[in-house]
């Protein structure tokens, strides 16, 4: 008893021992794995004490093999020598021909490093005979490889392979079968041999003739063993059919024969080829009859290439998950086989695998567990694909730091690997990863820097000829050039992508690329243009079902509607793309999503909730990298704070907001940020740093207007920054100082008619001049046109931000270079300012086109009396608050001309119909015009220069009146009826005949005719239709600038079904006059509504801008539409009075009082207005 106690206790502590052990020697592979090598060896050194303790000669064999195998990778050779030389005998005695042969190996390889080759070519033959016994066809084509090597460096040419002794079994066959069976192996052998050094036809010679030895002899296996060699040959060859023979010729034999490695390998190669094919479910139901064989018949040695072949069958069907298992299981049997060069690709395979699994944090250890092995093995275009793969695991992980790095690697890599890879395949893997290269550099902010990749991935498709991806890297470009501001450039790649993605009838790419252009017009204020751009995109993405992009646009859309103020459309959109987002796991996108509900909150002033959406989406932006989102966030977290007036706070976001501005380059980012922080200074008190830091908003967003962007283009982005110039003026009137109050007018004509001033000066011949101009308004500039004018100018400012009531300034200019400032609170008002130029209009009549029924006149001699109340007050209102707080500062001459410069809906008003408490026009008293801003006044004055020299004060030659007068009218689908005028043509006709002038009327007043004599005019007078809701439109449909004459169709188009185009319509568009070249000194638009347009930050954009863009100092436009019969009577009289007088302001005064002496309705004489030049 006493003795099975003790044998019990014994072998209790024998298996406590044991599981140590194999703890110890598991903990041994992790640390190897990561690379902890000398603790590796130590974990070893403590098994193969144990095993040596307990007796353990299996796990003392393979411990050896393990620290010889450490050592290895130490590169301590004479150690390692030392532990495989220990481990042989070991392994012997137990049995295990798999790791001796894996010992031998190494020790080969350890000589060859050591280029004792006679010793390492006795290690290799030793192995091979042992993987040749085993069955182990993978570690023959190593050794037959490393063997060749070898040879070559001895001098042995692949010709006298078969006198090279390949095992001693050949050399000591007794007996004739065994030598003819040690031939037979010896044929194949050398046959391997020659295929690994893809001597192909010599490799066919050894394999045929082995044979056709071993099918005389019946040697089965040998037989068996040849035609899976042949099947090798022409499976390498790619020649699968031919293959696919042998294997099953070899496949029948070796089962007759009972040969399960011989059974395994070839079903297992037989599944390869079928996976070559692609035909999946016959490779599988190969390679499962091969796994069945391995657990049949216990041939373990074979079990990790056929699970490997599965996991790729499985992955080439898309059953990653099934894959997963049989990865795992390969590799713990290389592992345990010392096998490095295998495991570092199933370790690939593995992360691939849990890649499209979305199984990213697995992913990730599998491709950092690949790398070091793959590194090992010297593989560097492995290394580099896994490189590769780890960088899109890191950005679908949202990691763009990690994802940057990593491909940094790949691409380092690459370049490096020269000739081994053709250059064809080089030069387009390069060009994707300098493309996600780029992509990341954008994500992380670093706009600049990743232009650069950008145009190297662009230039290496131009020699791979790939148009898809060159598309792909435009429209990235487009995407930073926007962000940097540079909005034509982004535009000009856009569209060169947009060109190749439908010229390759790629929706999805053609619905990215819409976006991409959508966004750039939203950048640039063009809304319309936009949505337009957002909804072509979402009608595709959603015909492809694509619900990433998809959600992007609804997005895009959501941000457009809360620009228009259009909250419910946009809240409906951004609902929906917070959905999809959340649906796919776009966390990026839902943050931008959760953002822009917040500005639906701020804009709806509601500001606890905007900061719950917007808190949310801060959160969102820094766990995902979203260096511009968490800018945006910040950005409108402050903007909450100020309107819930905890200032320190807003500060404290708007600084973090500003500082990631400036981090990745978002200019225009910058600028907004800036104009918010001005605000909550401003409101905090602390005026002067509010003054600096609106000052450097200002200096960055002018910036964003460059000269690349189209006229139409700057005057969109105008507008979107027009609020920073309002508060600058703000803050400067607020310190009560007349300096500041002076510099506050230098701001507002800094915030006017920008885009037009660079339009004209862009015209100009004198370099110096345009110069000037085009430079920043001064004081000193602003009083030298005054002076210059010899005119008192008028300025006015609407102020309708950061004030609880808005506030109308105004600065008055004499011709001595006084500046006088003055102030008017809207406050207390019945109407608005905007409502009151409403009602004034509307009162008056101004509305309907052109009229030809008799103006409305009085029947009392006192013609004022004859208006009833509610058509004077407005104009009285109106006087009041822009005339009465400066009447003062008026010229008691009449004839001085006063100049007005409005603002917004001041265009619209008729200032010589304002009307004193006396119920005196303001025409009665003043002689008066309007210019669109200050400069653009310098900028006429300059061309009225160049056209004198031109005429030199010659007297006007009747061939250079153009004079048109009640043209055909042009019938159209697109237009309403026109009615035709026959006062105008009246009217045409006796102001031709003050001049001598020929003039055109009917169906001769066409539009070509016309276009053809309006450069060489000098005077054009245009007695027509105007039609401000007509213009040239974009591809969208839109108008970008609003307005166009009705002249004469060309004789073959008055049918309407022909008329369609701009072109045979007889309408001239502002579009089209804008590209002209005029050297007219006046144009007199004697049609409605020419003076009107769309109102903008840049003035009114329309026909009379149109035409002081190409080129004329002076042109007469109506505000509304007047009755025939007294424009007629005005435009005569008009005439008359300037062949009397230079001065066109001074005679349209005249003919105003003249008029309103037998029209008295201010209807009928009021509607006028000189623009530009009085001379």
């Amino acid at each position: 008893m006493q003795d099975d106690s003790f044998s019990n206790v014994y072998w209790q502590e024998v298996q406590r021992y044991a599981q140590l052990a194999e703890q110890l020697n598991q903990t041994g592979f992790q640390q190897f794995q990561a690379n902890q090598i000398e603790a590796a060896v130590q974990s070893w050194q403590q098994v193969l004490e144990i095993c040596q303790a307990i007796a353990d000669r299996a796990g003392e064999g393979a411990t050896l093999v393990n620290l010889g195998f450490a050592y290895q990778h130490l590169e301590q050779y004479p150690q390692a020598l030392a532990y495989y030389q220990q481990a042989l005998p070991v392994l012997q005695a137990v049995g295990d021909r798999l790791k001796e042969s894996v010992a031998r190996q190494n020790m080969g390889l350890i000589y060859t490093r050591l280029n004792q080759y006679l010793e390492a070519l006795a290690q290799f033959e030793a192995a091979l005979s042992i993987a040749q016994e085993t069955g182990d066809q993978v570690g023959v084509e190593r050794i037959l490889t490393a063997l060749n090597q070898i040879r070559q460096v001895l001098g042995r040419s692949a010709s006298g392979l078969d006198a090279v002794p390949l095992s001693a079994e050949s050399e000591s066959a007794e007996s004739e079968a065994a030598n003819r069976r040690a031939l037979v192996n010896r044929l194949n052998h050398i046959g391997l041999a020659y295929q690994s050094n893809r001597q192909y036809s010599q490799a066919l010679e050894q394999f045929q003739q082995a044979l056709v030895m071993a099918q005389q002899d019946g040697n089965q296996p040998g037989e068996a063993a040849s035609l899976h060699n042949i099947g090798l040959v022409y499976d390498t060859l790619n020649q699968c059919s031919t293959a696919l023979q042998y294997y099953q010729q070899a496949l029948s034999v070796a089962r007759a024969a009972g040969d399960a490695i011989g059974e395994i390998a070839t079903l297992n190669h037989m599944g390869q080829v079928y996976v070559k094919l692609g035909q999946y479910s016959q490779a599988l139901e190969l390679l499962q009859q091969a796994l069945a064989t391995v657990e049949a018949t216990g041939e373990q040695g074979r079990a990790a290439e056929v699970h490997l072949s599965l996991g790729i069958v499985c992955a080439n069907l898309n059953r990653f998950a099934d894959a997963i298992p049989h990865y795992q299981q390969a590799l713990s049997w290389y592992q345990q086989l010392g096998e490095r060069l295998l495991p570092g690709h199933l370790f690939s395979l593995l992360g691939v695998a849990y890649q499209n699994l979305q199984q990213y944090a697995q992913a990730v250890a599998a491709y950092e567990q690949a790398l070091p092995l793959v590194r090992e093995q010297g593989d560097r275009a492995s290394e580099a694909q896994t490189l590769i793969r780890l960088g899109a695991v890191y950005t679908s992980l949202e990691q763009p730091s990690a994802a940057l790095d990593a491909y940094t690697q790949a691409l380092g890599m690459m370049r490096e690997l020269g000739a081994t890879v053709p250059e064809s395949e080089k030069s387009a893997q390069e060009s994707i990863l300098l493309n996600n290269i780029g992509n990341l550099l954008s994500k992380l902010g670093q706009y600049s820097q990743a232009l650069e990749p950008f145009q190297q991935a662009l230039t290496l498709t131009h020699s791979t000829g790939d148009r898809a991806q060159a598309g792909l890297i435009l429209n990235n470009m487009s995407a930073v050039f926007s962000y940097l501001g540079q909005y034509a450039q982004a535009l000009q790649y856009a569209q060169q992508a947009l060109a190749i993605a439908q010229a390759l009838k790629d929706e999805a790419q053609t619905a990215i690329v819409l976006n991409s252009i959508g966004s750039i017009y939203r950048n640039l204020g063009q809304y319309s243009l936009a949505l337009d751009h957002f909804q072509q995109a979402l009608t595709l993405l959603r015909q492809i079902g694509d619900r990433t992009q998809e959600g992007t646009i609804l997005n895009n859309m959501g941000a457009i509607y809360i620009n228009l103020k259009q909250y419910p459309q946009a809240l409906a959109a951004l609902q929906d793309a917070l959905a999809v987002h959340r649906e796919i796991g776009n966390r990026v996108f839902a943050g931008v999503t959760l953002n822009n509900i917040g500005a639906i909150y701020l804009d709806l002033r509601n500001p606890e909730q905007a900061l719950e959406f917007h808190q949310q989406a801060v959160v969102v932006a820094r766990e995902v990298g979203d260096r511009s989102g968490e800018w945006f966030a910040l950005n409108n977290i402050g903007t909450a704070y100020m309107y819930l007036e905890q200032y320190p706070q807003a500060l404290s976001a708007l600084q973090a907001s500003l500082a990631i501005a400036q981090t990745i380059g978002d200019r225009a980012g910058q600028g907004a940020t800036l104009v918010n922080i001005g605000n909550a200074l401003f409101e905090e008190g602390q005026v002067a740093a509010a003054e600096e830091t609106f000052y450097n908003a200002l200096g960055i967003l002018e910036t964003l207007r460059q000269s690349e962007l189209s006229d139409t283009q700057k005057v969109s982005l105008f507008d979107t920054q027009l609020q920073v110039y309002q508060f600058l003026q703000q803050v400067l009137v607020s310190q009560a100082h007349p300096e500041k109050q002076l510099k506050a007018l230098e701001v507002a004509e800094r915030g006017r008619a920008r885009a037009f001033v660079e339009l004209l000066a862009n015209q100009l011949s004198d370099q110096q001049a345009k110069e000037l101009i085009a430079s920043a308004p001064t004081l000193s500039l602003i009083q030298q046109i005054a002076q210059q004018q010899n005119a008192v100018l008028v300025q006015y400012s609407l102020i309708n931000v950061g004030v609880s009531h808005p506030q109308l300034y105004i600065w008055v200019v004499q011709p001595t270079r006084h500046i006088s400032f003055h102030q008017v609170e809207l406050v207390n008002l019945e109407q608005s300012l905007s409502e009151l130029v409403h009602l004034g209009r509307q009162a008056i009549g101004a509305r309907g086109r052109r009229i030809s029924s008799p103006p409305p006149q009085p029947d009392k001699p006192n013609v004022e009396a004859a208006y009833p109340q509610p058509l004077i007050d407005p104009l009285q209102q109106l006087y009041d608050l822009l005339i009465r707080p400066i009447r003062d500062q008026f010229p008691s001459d009449s004839a001085t001309r006063i100049i007005f410069i409005p603002q917004a809906e001041l265009f619209l008003v008729p200032f010589a119909a304002l009307q004193d408490e006396q119920g005196t026009y303001l025409i009665q008293q003043h002689t008066v015009l309007i210019a669109p801003s200050i400069q653009v006044l310098a900028m006429t004055h300059q061309r009225r220069q160049e056209l004198g020299l031109l005429y030199s004060q010659s007297a006007l030659d009747p061939d250079t009146v153009l004079i048109v007068g009640n043209p055909a009218m042009p019938a159209s689908p697109t237009i309403p009826s026109l009615p035709p005028l026959p006062e105008a043509q009246r009217e045409a006709e006796l102001i031709a005949a003050l001049f001598n002038a020929k003039v055109y009327t009917g169906v001769n007043a066409t539009k070509k005719t016309i276009v053809q004599q309006m450069p060489q005019a000098r005077l054009i007078h245009l007695a027509t239709h105007g039609l401000l809701e007509y213009g040239i439109t974009n591809s969208a449909g839109v108008h970008t600038i609003p307005g166009a004459l009705a002249l004469a169709p060309e004789p073959d188009s008055n049918n309407p079904a022909d008329a369609a185009t701009l072109e045979q319509n007889g309408l001239l568009t502002a579009a089209e006059i804008a590209e002209l070249s005029l050297n007219a000194e006046l144009v007199v638009l004697s049609a409605c509504d020419t003076g009107r347009g769309t109102i903008t930050g840049d003035g009114v954009i329309g026909l009379s801008r149109s035409f002081v863009a190409a080129g004329v100092p002076s042109v007469i436009v109506s505000l509304w539409k007047v009755p025939d019969e007294s424009t007629a009577y005005l435009m005569t009289q008009f005439y008359q009075h300037l062949l009397h007088q230079s001065d066109k302001a001074q005679a349209l005064r005249q003919a105003m009082l003249s008029t309103r002496q037998q029209y008295p309705h201010p209807r009928c004489w009021a509607a006028f207005t000189l623009v530009g030049q009085a001379d």
